[in-house]
C-alpha cells in the first residue's frame, strides 16, 4: 500500500477537485484513521473537521463528529468533546451519541449523568447494545432516585 504520505497527497486532490463528492470525504475518513494510528492527532482532526464541514451527508458528517469527539476524549480535550455531542444528530445515531456522552460523563465524574445516557444508548439500541455498553452501565449501579432526573 502507499504509505501516508502518498495518500495524504491524493486525499487533498480529492478535497480540493471533489470536494462535494463522497469520495472526498470517505478518503479523509479514512487518512484521519491512519494518521490517528500513526500518532498525527493533530493532521487526524484537520481531516475530521473538514469532513464535517464539507460533506453533504449528514451520516458522514456524524460519523466524523462521533470519531473526532472520541479523539479528543482519547487526548482529555473533554469539554470540547462534550460540546460536539451535544447538538442534534440523525436518530439512527442516538446509541453512539448517548454512549460517547456517558463515556464523557464518567471521566467528568458525574455518575448519574452518566447512567442517564448509558441508558438512553441502550434503549435507543432496541437490544442490539454491546455487551461492553451493557458493562459499562451496570458498573454504575442503580439511579439514585433522591437526584432530579434528566
Amino acid at each position: 500500500g502507499a504509505d501516508i504520505n502518498t495518500q495524504q497527497t491524493r486525499v487533498n486532490e480529492l478535497m480540493a477537485d471533489y470536494a462535494n463528492t463522497p469520495y472526498a470525504a470517505l478518503s479523509a475518513l479514512v487518512l484521519a484513521k491512519q494518521q490517528v494510528q500513526s500518532g498525527e492527532n493533530v493532521k487526524a482532526v484537520q481531516q475530521l473537521e473538514w469532513v464535517m464541514k464539507n460533506s453533504s451527508a449528514t451520516e458522514v458528517q456524524s460519523i466524523a463528529r462521533l470519531r473526532l469527539a472520541r479523539l479528543l476524549m482519547a487526548t482529555e480535550q473533554y469539554d470540547a468533546a462534550m460540546n460536539l455531542v451535544n447538538i442534534n444528530y440523525p436518530e439512527s445515531f442516538t446509541a453512539l451519541y448517548e454512549e460517547l456522552k456517558g463515556d464523557l460523563y464518567v471521566v467528568r465524574g458525574e455518575t448519574d449523568a452518566a447512567r442517564t445516557a448509558y441508558d438512553k444508548a441502550i434503549l435507543a439500541s432496541e437490544n442490539r447494545a454491546s455487551d461492553l455498553l451493557k458493562l459499562k452501565r451496570d458498573d454504575l449501579g442503580q439511579l439514585n432516585l433522591n437526584e432530579p432526573v434528566l
